[in-house]
C-alpha cells in the first residue's frame, strides 16, 4: 500500500509565480486543490526540504491559499505541506492538507478539506525537494513521489 504525492506548477512567468497544483491518493481516499505561489517561494521550500538534518528553527513549511490585504496572514488556507522530524532515528512527518476554495473570501472555515500524515524519511523528502526544484526552475510541470506506507 502506498500514497502517491503529485505537484504540478503552471508557471506565469510575468508575475513571477504559479499555481500550484496539489494531490495525494492513498487508495479510494485523496485530495487535491491548488493555490498561487511565488516562484521564489518555492525555491525556499525546496531549500528547506533539502536540508540535512532539517533546521529546527526553520521547518518545511508551504502555504497558499487566499491572503489578508496586508499579505501576512492568510485567511483561507488551500495548500498547506508541511515536514517534521518525528523521532529520533531519522524519521520524518510528512503533513498535507488540502482544502477546496469557499466563493466568499470572509469565510475562514471551509466546508471541504482532506489531509494525510505520511511517515518517510529524509530520502524521499529529497525526490520531493528536488521535484519542486525543478517546477521553480520550469525544468519539469509536474512530477509525483510515492511513499511506501511504514
Amino acid at each position: 500500500m502506498s500514497i502517491e504525492l503529485t505537484m504540478r506548477a503552471e508557471i506565469d512567468a510575468e508575475n513571477d509565480s504559479a499555481e500550484l497544483f496539489v494531490r495525494f491518493q492513498e487508495r479510494k481516499f485523496s485530495g487535491e486543490s491548488s493555490a498561487w505561489i511565488q516562484v521564489a517561494r518555492l525555491r525556499q521550500f525546496a531549500s528547506q526540504l533539502a536540508k540535512y538534518p532539517l533546521d529546527d528553527n526553520s521547518l518545511p513549511t508551504l502555504l497558499g491559499g487566499y491572503w489578508d490585504s496586508t499579505g501576512n496572514c492568510i485567511d483561507q488556507e488551500h495548500v498547506h505541506i508541511s515536514v517534521r522530524p518525528s523521532g529520533n532515528l531519522g524519521t520524518l512527518s510528512l503533513f498535507v492538507q488540502l482544502t477546496v476554495p469557499e466563493d466568499d473570501t470572509f469565510t475562514k472555515i471551509s466546508k471541504r478539506s482532506a489531509s494525510i500524515r505520511v511517515a518517510t524519511n529524509y530520502e524521499k523528502i529529497g525526490e520531493v525537494a528536488k521535484g519542486v526544484l525543478s517546477m521553480a526552475d520550469g525544468a519539469q510541470e509536474e512530477f509525483s513521489v510515492s511513499f511506501a506506507e511504514e
